[in-house]
C-alpha cells in the first residue's frame, strides 16, 4: 500500500514538474523533478521495510502459534491472519 501510495505522489508531482517546465523556468521544473524521485525512493524504501517487517512478524508468530495444544484450528488460523 505504501510503495502504490508513494508511486501515486511521484507521478502527481512528476506532473507538476512538466507543467513547471512549460510554464515556468526550467530551475522550478528541476526542483520538482528533485522533489519527485525524493519521494518515489522515499516511499519504494519505506514500503519494502514495512513489509520485511510484517514477514519477519508473520515468521515469529508460526512456530509460536501452530503446535500450541491450547488453540483449536481456526483459532490458528486467525492468528496467523489465514
Amino acid at each position: 500500500m505504501v510503495k502504490q501510495l508513494s508511486i501515486i505522489v511521484g507521478a502527481g508531482i512528476g506532473i507538476l514538474s512538466l507543467v513547471g517546465k512549460i510554464l515556468s523556468s526550467s530551475f522550478f521544473a528541476l526542483a520538482w523533478a528533485c522533489l519527485w524521485g525524493f519521494a518515489l525512493i522515499l516511499g519504494y524504501i519505506s514500503g519494502t521495510l514495512i513489509a520485511a517487517q510484517g514477514q519477519f512478524m508473520s515468521a515469529i508468530l508460526d512456530p509460536a502459534v501452530n503446535p500450541s495444544p491450547d488453540l483449536q484450528d481456526s483459532e490458528k488460523g486467525s492468528i496467523m491472519s489465514l
